[in-house]
């Protein structure tokens, strides 16, 4: 099977996972929920982390290399959001010294990040300039369109079901209720790691067996965390993915036929 022929197969699968969710998915959450707390809880609670902050490092290096400081207040706007959103998980009430210290640590993760870009050679920023662009353009452009949708589908997490009665299929939608359970904005973020699959030397580079069964198994974990938590279900974290991966394959294609990747 050729090359072109593979890239339908995630499309494949996640279609077939929207298919099944149709059906059943009410009853694959219920059967996983809190099956391995532990396993869920740092999917939700830390996987993101790194991700936020590698966009925030990739526009660290745009300020260096651009020599724009608007690449700078980006930088420190992603990395206030990036801590943000891990607090939120962990501490659950705000007051004028929680955000304090956000602000305080947001300070010190911008000025690292700072510090890191400075240690990296100007001719290993130029050659892998492209991909932190490309990475960028995936994630920020995958969450827009989810967050969109989350808020116009308006369907009901798992974990806020006070009764079955109340579960809504993914097909029905729920326009602006306020619940944001369609699609997943984990598994849209987290499914970004794709891009490492790029991360080469030259274009002809065949990905490594361990890089490529490494992500697509942190792929898979991500959705089967998600429904753990009770916070999405089957077709919430399919749709979620799709998403991701249309956009990746937009902005390779894009990016390559530039001669970027």
């Amino acid at each position: 099977m050729s090359n072109k022929k593979w890239i339908w197969l995630p499309y494949a699968i996640g279609c077939l996972a929207l298919v099944i969710g149709t059906f059943y998915d009410y009853t694959i959450t219920d059967f996983l929920y809190k099956k391995m707390p532990y396993f869920g809880i740092f999917f939700e609670k830390i996987a993101l982390f790194p991700l936020i902050v590698m966009a925030a490092f990739s526009f660290a290096l745009f300020a260096r290399f651009y020599r724009n400081k608007l690449w700078e207040i980006a930088s420190f706007i992603t990395c206030i959001y990036a801590l943000w959103d891990l607090k939120k998980y962990w501490i659950s009430y705000d007051n004028l010294f929680i955000w304090s210290g956000v602000a305080v640590l947001a300070i010190v993760l911008w000025f690292l990040l700072h510090i890191l870009t400075k240690q990296l050679s100007y001719d290993f920023i130029k050659r892998r300039i492209h991909w932190f662009q490309f990475y960028v353009c995936v994630l920020l452009s995958a969450m827009l369109l989810t967050t969109v949708i989350k808020m116009v589908w308006g369907r009901i997490r798992y974990r806020q079901l006070e009764h079955a009665l109340q579960f809504v299929p993914w097909y029905q939608i729920r326009l602006f209720s306020g619940n944001v359970s369609f699609p997943s904005g984990h598994t849209t973020a987290f499914s970004a790691i794709l891009c490492f699959l790029e991360w080469k030397e030259n274009p002809y580079e065949k990905v490594p067996k361990w890089k490529f069964f490494l992500i697509w198994g942190l792929l898979l974990a991500m959705p089967i965390s998600r429904m753990i938590q009770g916070a999405h279900y089957l077709s919430d974290t399919a749709v979620g993915f799709m998403i991701t991966y249309t956009m990746y394959l937009v902005y390779r294609y894009w990016f390559r036929k530039r001669g970027y990747l």
